[in-house]
């Protein structure tokens, strides 16, 4: 599977975490969407660290992956025995809910940008 980003996004208060978020990488987010989102990069990875507000879409810890085609890591996915839901349009994507067995508390999505 072409795993081509790792975003680590958790719910918050995107205004103060945008401050914390700038410590942690050393440079100031890389994108804000007012109150909604906020995220940086990890400085030479393909890393990043998110906070949602509570319009932003994310309730739970969640790792979103960012793939090359969702199709194509569906069916990678599906092959190797991992429950993966139905593509879903998103407001900028497409995703897909990704299930692990023994995984509690962390949501997995995976998507394709458009």
């Amino acid at each position: 599977m072409d795993i081509q980003r790792v975003t680590v996004a958790m719910p918050g208060v995107v205004a103060e975490a945008a401050e914390g978020l700038a410590r942690i990488t050393g440079a100031e987010p890389a994108l804000r969407d007012g109150d909604d989102w906020v995220q940086s990069d990890l400085p030479g990875t393909n890393v990043r660290l998110a906070v949602s507000g509570p319009h932003g879409g994310v309730t739970v810890p969640t790792v979103l992956l960012k793939v090359a085609s969702m199709v194509d890591a569906r069916t990678e996915l599906t092959a190797a025995g991992v429950v993966v839901g139905e593509i879903e349009q998103g407001g900028h994507e497409v995703r897909s809910d990704v299930f692990l067995p023994g995984v509690t508390a962390v949501k997995i999505v995976m998507y394709q940008p458009g």
